[in-house]
C-alpha cells in the first residue's frame, strides 16, 4: 500500500 497524493490511478506511480 502506497500513500496517494491524490485520486487512485490518477498518476502513472500510483498504478491502483
Amino acid at each position: 500500500f502506497e500513500v496517494l497524493d491524490e485520486e487512485p490511478g490518477d498518476e502513472e506511480e500510483s498504478g491502483q
